[in-house]
């Protein structure tokens, strides 16, 4: 019998982060790099022990602040500092609910 799943895992909580980045910027991630299977997981995994993010571009930044902060909190580095979904939900239901983040 297969185990049940649950996606509250730090990694699932880091991945949702990326999947943020992509509605924001509606961007690839890490498009720049390599093609082929095995240079893409060994650059990716380099960049990610030291830290690397994708770059979150300037119009986002400036105008989706809380937005932002909620997807930053997704990739701390120690995963134990990055929030619960139930966290993350409540997040972004506030800045839903909220008259502006700072948006057009």
């Amino acid at each position: 019998m297969p185990k049940s799943y649950t996606a509250n895992t730090p990694t699932c909580r880091y991945s949702f982060g990326i999947v943020l980045w992509e509605l924001a910027s509606r961007r690839i991630p890490w498009a720049d790099l390599p093609g082929d299977y095995l240079a893409f997981n060994t650059k990716l995994n380099e960049m990610l022990k030291k830290g690397i993010r994708p770059v979150i571009p300037g119009e986002v930044t400036v105008h989706h602040t809380a937005f932002v902060a909620v997807m930053k909190r997704c990739w701390q580095g120690d995963a134990g500092d990055r929030p619960t979904f139930s966290e993350v939900s409540r997040d972004l239901a506030a800045i839903l609910n909220s008259p502006s983040d700072g948006s057009p």
